[in-house]
């Protein structure tokens, strides 16, 4: 018996032992997510700066509120309050207070923090509140399909916003609170784990530049009865983005979310993303190139009846009544489309095309 019995102690101390030193974190860890009830904590997103400091967007205060069934002590005054603060439907909030099989309601996100502060004026038991982030654009419209926009969730959908999304997105904290099997909570202390904000982004924008170019894209666009109008502006000594604006635009702060079609019309950088023909802006690339390969020279001469036949097919010169004979620089002052057409011809596909790639295209 006694052999059985210090058998039996033995086999109780290690069993305690792999317990408590080796499997006790993970036990405690298991534990923790049945003792406690956790409601999140937004982090704060990124600002967006312009190059000079002027906030392009902003996350602004607003709150999450949620129900726990099983600490309501009215569910009507419950209903009633939220009901008429919110704009709900206060018997079907009731009912859903009343046959909640869950421990947690969301009963409405993003509530701006001035009707947040009158619901908690009345201390509702099982009424609780988390802080969240909501986007704000100081400037509305302005540099809308540059900034792009947020979710519900603070995640970005599109434009910088959605580029630089996983910069700018923070960490989420959280509110623990011990509660018993049934969601009731024990005692009123709270452990908090905080948030960690995201990242700022400053861009080479100019507010200032910014509002004339879409003063002036606002201005063609409607004059003209454009279907769009565009405009970038360079900074001539480092290449960064001036302004970008386009027309039509939207308000980022209200984004028409119930569209869709019109919403992804609308916010789509077509400056970016679009491929159109570069036109004219293009030959100088082509004079480039010839005379870099010295297939050219700035004597040479051409004459322009006002078409070139290439491969079979008439390509008229815009003027098509000719340019005439012109020596090179006379072709380039003159955008004149039958020199570009034989300076592309003397360097062969090949070559224009490798010295395209050089430039970067």
């Amino acid at each position: 018996m006694v052999m059985i019995s210090c058998l039996l102690f033995c086999a109780l101390s290690v069993r305690l032992a792999v317990i408590q030193l080796i499997q006790g974190k993970d036990l405690q860890s298991k534990a923790a997510e049945q003792w406690y009830r956790d409601l999140p904590l937004e982090a704060a997103r990124g600002k967006i700066y312009d190059k000079n400091g002027v906030v392009l967007a902003e996350s602004r205060d607003v709150y999450s509120i949620y129900v726990r069934p099983n600490a309501v002590e009215d569910a009507g005054k419950v209903a009633a309050v939220l009901g008429e603060k919110l704009g709900l439907d206060i018997v079907r909030l009731r009912d859903k207070i009343d046959g909640a099989r869950v421990s947690e309601i969301t009963i409405m996100r993003g509530v701006d923090a001035d009707i947040a502060e009158s619901i908690r004026g009345f201390a509702l038991p099982g009424v609780y509140f988390t802080l969240d982030k909501k986007r704000s654009y100081p400037f509305g419209e302005r540099m809308a399909q540059i900034l792009g926009f947020t979710n519900i969730d603070n995640e970005g959908q599109n434009g910088l916003e959605g580029y630089y999304d996983d910069f700018l997105q923070g960490v989420d904290g959280a509110a623990l609170t011990a509660a018993d099997i049934a969601g009731r909570e024990l005692g009123e202390s709270a452990e908090y784990l905080p948030s960690i904000p995201g990242c700022d982004l400053t861009l080479t924008v100019d507010t200032k530049i910014q509002a004339f170019a879409e003063d002036a894209v606002r201005t063609a666009y409607t004059e003209w009865g454009a279907k769009n109008a565009y405009m970038i502006v360079i900074d001539v000594n480092t290449g960064g983005i001036a302004a970008m604006a386009s027309a039509p635009s939207y308000d980022n702060n209200d984004p028409p979310r119930d569209d869709m079609t019109l919403l992804n019309a609308l916010s789509k950088n077509k400056m970016i993303v679009d491929v159109y023909e570069p036109g004219s802006t293009f030959k100088i690339f082509t004079t480039a190139a010839a005379l870099e390969a010295g297939v050219v020279t700035a004597g040479d001469r051409f004459f322009c009846p006002g078409y070139r036949i290439v491969d079979g097919q008439r390509i008229k010169c815009w003027r098509t009544i000719g340019h005439g004979s012109q020596d090179l620089s006379e072709g380039v002052m003159n955008s004149c489309n039958c020199v570009f057409m034989d300076l592309a011809g003397r360097l062969g596909v090949e070559t224009f095309y490798d010295y395209l790639e050089k430039f970067g295209f």
